[in-house]
């Protein structure tokens, strides 16, 4: 089955798409990969997912920053955010494990590598 794509278009002043641009440029991505994004979180919907991977941090010794990438099983590294302050990151971290940890509490986790199981499973009705 083909895919049917439709361009949309709009216009800027000189000013806004020089503005446009140069964000897309510090961004790292192409104006119409951002453009359709911005669309499509305004409208709520996103695009399917269907890679696998994992996340990857590298820190960067000269500008004291981190970077964080996601490699995918077919091997593409793609980078999520580049030029991450430590501080951010620690909080960050944190932030995470705080959420993690009560997850788990609620889940009533013991058991280093339990999961949760779906309610349905254990007779339960949604």
């Amino acid at each position: 089955m083909v895919k049917k794509i439709k361009a949309i278009s709009t216009k800027l002043s000189e000013i806004e798409a020089k503005l446009f641009s140069d964000y897309c440029k510090r961004k790292g991505v192409k104006p119409a990969a951002e453009i359709r994004e911005l669309i499509l979180a305004e409208m709520k919907i996103s695009a399917p997912c269907h890679i696998a991977g994992n996340n990857k941090i590298v820190y960067d010794k000269e500008g004291d920053t981190f970077s964080w990438l996601v490699v995918t099983d077919r091997g593409a590294e793609i980078e999520v955010l580049k030029n991450i302050s430590p501080a951010y990151l620690e909080n960050l971290s944190t932030s995470i494990s705080s959420a993690l940890s009560l997850r788990t509490d609620l889940l009533g986790k013991k058991g280093h590598d339990s999961v949760a199981v779906p309610g349905r499973l254990m007779g339960w009705q949604k």
